[in-house]
């Protein structure tokens, strides 16, 4: 190879390069948007019409809700930055095959768009159908404060037998504490 063609060839793939990288960047900007519209802390404040909040069940509908709102959205952006970067090392001649990929990938966005409706009401139809259990949310709640309060004492007692365990048992009994419905 002589001097003067192995510029242009490094010069063609790094433009190439550049345009899938800035491909893999428009489909994270396009996602997080749509990611965005739905914010998680509106989906855990309740409104006035919303079904009663029910011990660990509505923590687990409001996980559903940020992990369909954020983190589905959020995780193929960094999908296709990734399999675009992998696309820019491909030679000229598979361009069309290339071309092809990206152009599926412009999909994503529009497919959450389309089902962040019937997603957000599968989650309602979830949230009312276990609005009955909020009958139960005393005895529930005992139950985790009994569960965390034990979990701490077994903290305490095998502390120095089960380092660092002991730590992650205390965050453990904090998770519980929160799950109950206030």
């Amino acid at each position: 190879m002589s001097r003067h063609s192995q510029p242009r060839y490094r010069r063609r793939r790094s433009r190439r390069g550049a345009a899938l990288a800035a491909s893999g960047t428009l489909a994270v900007g396009l996602a997080l948007p749509v990611a965005l519209t739905a914010s998680p802390a509106a989906a855990a404040e309740p409104t006035a019409d919303a079904p009663p909040r029910v011990t660990g069940l509505s923590n687990f509908f409001d996980y559903c809700q940020t992990g369909a709102t954020l983190a589905v959205p959020l995780f193929y952006g960094i999908g296709t930055s990734t399999v675009n970067l992998a696309l820019a090392q491909f030679p000229a001649e598979a361009q069309p095959v290339t071309n092809q990929v990206l152009a599926a990938e412009a999909a994503g966005p529009q497919v959450f768009e389309a089902m962040a409706e019937p997603t957000r009401q599968f989650l309602d139809g979830g949230r009312a159908a276990a609005a009955p259990l909020a009958a139960y949310n005393e005895q529930f709640n005992g139950g985790l404060t009994a569960f965390a309060e034990g979990t701490r004492a077994a903290a305490d007692a095998l502390g120095p037998v089960v380092q660092p365990a002991d730590t992650s048992m205390m965050q453990f009994a904090d998770f519980l504490e929160s799950l109950r419905a206030k």
